[in-house]
This record gives C-alpha cells, structure tokens and sequence, in this order.
C-alpha cells in the first residue's frame, strides 16, 4: 500500500514515455496504490511491477472513529512500504508530498 492514487488510465499513459518521479497525487481516500504482490496472490503477481488498488471494505471492521488512515483490519496481505531518499528533500519537496490533507 502506497500513497499514490491508482488510476488505471495514468499506467497506460506512462507505458509510452519514459517516467521522472511518477507519484500521482491523491484526490480522494480510494483507491490507493498496492505493490509488489502478497502471500495470498499467485506467483506471477509477487514481484515490484505488480500492481493493484485498496478498496474502501478493507477497513470495514476499524473501531476507530474516525478510521485509521493506516490500518487495514479486513487487508492482512497489504502492508505499508516506508522509502527513505537518500538525499533529504528540500522543505519545498517535501511540502509536494507530506503536507497534503487527506479525507476518510
């Protein structure tokens, strides 16, 4: 599970050129980017190509209110990847990606 919004239409687009910093802004809550495959996904999709999106049910039985941003109760098979640049980006980098308000 990833903080890029899955948008099947922007994975056709960058198949014909080449990609810089492909993240895709998230508008809404779902569906978010999942990579990399699972242990409940057949062998073919377990590699970091592999791509598929969250649904809104996978947090169908969070007691919190409001739902955690993080966790999915009903999702086992996902988890969160957390990447580390090796260079810090600038504040104004850094504004484009963590900054953003996010809705339930």
């Amino acid at each position: 599970w990833t903080l890029d919004a899955y948008d099947a239409v922007v994975y056709d687009k960058r198949k014909r050129s080449k990609t810089v910093n492909p993240f895709e802004k998230p508008v809404k809550t779902y569906p978010r980017v999942v990579r990399g495959g699972s242990w409940k996904d057949s062998s073919d999709k377990i590699r970091s190509a592999s791509r598929g999106y969250s649904e809104k049910r996978w947090k169908m039985r969070d007691p919190q209110i409001p739902k955690s941003k993080w966790w999915h109760t009903d999702a086992a098979f996902v988890g969160f990847r957390i990447v580390r640049p090796y260079i810090t980006p600038s504040p104004r980098e850094q504004q484009i990606y963590w900054k953003e308000k996010h809705t339930n």
